[in-house]
């Protein structure tokens, strides 16, 4: 059985290994991935001696992580995904957090399979 990838569309293609890529597809990450790798988020949960954030859970993107994961789920080196424009940069996040369920769903530019 074939694990599931998701593919996007570059807005902008970037150079890579003497080509162009015009598409990055991401394997789902596995347990040696996350532990070679770490998570791509953190998750930090309010606590009673803060009022303003009892009981709030916050998520802050580890941006290194996810561009370490992100190369080794696309197989490209990591400058490919550190050359990208924002709004594909954007889409590699949403990607790489959705294995994770915390991805956006509703980007056109992004096929599921």
């Amino acid at each position: 059985m074939a694990a599931n990838t998701i593919t996007i569309q570059l807005v902008k293609p970037v150079a890579s290994e003497g080509g162009e890529i015009t598409a990055l597809t991401f394997r789902e990450p596995t347990g040696a991935d996350i532990v070679n790798r770490g998570y791509p988020f953190d998750i930090y949960q309010g606590d009673d001696t803060d009022i303003d954030a009892k009981n709030e859970q916050k998520i802050r993107i580890n941006t290194r992580a996810l561009c370490a994961l992100a190369s080794d789920l696309a197989n490209v080196p990591r400058s490919t995904i550190k050359s990208l424009c924002v709004a594909d940069f954007q889409n590699v996040i949403s990607v790489v957090s959705g294995f994770f369920g915390y991805g956006a769903e509703a980007n056109s530019d992004i096929e599921k399979k």
